[in-house]
């Protein structure tokens, strides 16, 4: 198993143990399922998000990350298929070809990467809540946005 993944699943663990909701996660796609979807589209996806898309494609509705405090707000992890949708909005209306693509939004915050016409290894991880494109990305990679998850919740 992956670091990635077995990130994944320490914090998915903590949410069952310490969320006072059901885990509403979508299964995770096959590799083949993920072309699919990704056919066609003037992008590659980082191998760190086809990672997180295989081990599950996003939540009916409700939370997976907690909040900073530990605590959980209204959020919404994509699935492949929705980030995809908003990934078009974004580039026409939000963030025009900044190759935009959400993963997560939590109390108004967004949380994305960035995608190119190159596959790459990493998925930088930005975070925003004003609309405004930050010139730095919070997180170096995806696993790096999870490690501090993991640490923050002691998992």
């Amino acid at each position: 198993m992956s670091q990635l993944l077995e990130m994944l699943n320490r914090i998915d663990s903590w949410v069952e143990k310490n969320a006072e909701f059901e885990s509403d996660m979508r299964p995770g796609l096959t590799l083949e399922q993920i072309e699919e979807k990704l056919v066609g589209l003037p992008y590659k996806m980082p191998r760190e998000i086809i990672e997180l898309y295989t081990w599950r494609n996003g939540a009916r509705n409700g939370s997976f990350l907690p909040d900073p405090d530990g605590e959980y707000g209204i959020q919404e992890f994509y699935s492949l298929g929705e980030a995809i949708s908003v990934a078009a909005d974004w580039d026409e209306h939000v963030f025009p070809k900044m190759n935009a693509f959400p993963l997560f939004s939590q109390e108004g915050a967004m949380y994305w990467t960035v995608v190119s016409d190159v596959q790459q290894e990493l998925a930088l991880i930005y975070s925003c809540d004003d609309g405004m494109f930050p010139a730095t990305p919070d997180y170096e990679s995806f696993a790096d946005f999870l490690s501090a998850i993991v640490k923050r919740l002691k998992c």
